[in-house]
């Protein structure tokens, strides 16, 4: 995959927090997709001059996804002054809004969209629907290599993948049949 050209905007999806962290350092508080979202997409602005870290995220009543995240990228070396957050999303679809009125400022740069493989496709939806036009940088894929007979034997990790996969399909039919109506 070739990387983005300089001066181009990551946008990143916070993938979900734990509890009601009350400091800006409570980085456990960050599921599991939330950190390797994070430490991807860092990789990624690291590796491309001049980039912007748009990182997206509202849950948490005091701190938010997004400032817990900005915070850990700046620990990982990641310059503040290239951090935006957007600190008023809940949902995949008002990121979209939220970042499509972000990124206003910046019409020429090109955009890039890192949130996990699985979650990309609902995520490119409500991106395209907010009039953005974002490159798909998914993170964090799921898929084991099993032997054949290892896939007839039930795992305990197929449930979560099944749940997560069902969550999403359900998501983009509300998207279809409510949301973008």
């Amino acid at each position: 995959m070739c990387p983005p050209p300089p001066g181009s905007i990551i946008i990143l999806l916070a993938g979900g927090i734990r509890g009601d962290p009350d400091r800006l350092d409570d980085f456990s508080a960050l599921s599991e997709a939330s950190l390797y979202r994070l430490f991807s997409a860092v990789r990624l602005a690291d590796q491309t001059p001049n980039s912007t870290l748009l990182i997206s995220g509202g849950g948490g009543r005091v701190i938010h996804e997004a400032n817990l995240m900005g915070a850990l990228a700046e620990q990982l070396g990641f310059p503040r002054q290239r951090v935006e957050l957007d600190t008023r999303s809940h949902t995949t679809f008002e990121s979209a809004l939220n970042v499509a009125s972000a990124v206003e400022k910046y019409p020429q740069r090109q955009r890039y969209l890192v949130t996990s493989a699985d979650h990309m496709p609902r995520a490119l939806m409500a991106f395209r629907h907010a009039g953005l036009n974002v490159c798909a940088r998914p993170v964090d894929f799921e898929a084991l290599p099993l032997k054949p007979a290892e896939m007839l034997t039930p795992q305990i990790s197929a449930l979560s993948k099944s749940t997560r996969a069902m969550h999403e399909a359900l998501g983009m039919l509300y998207y279809d049949l409510v949301k973008f109506q």
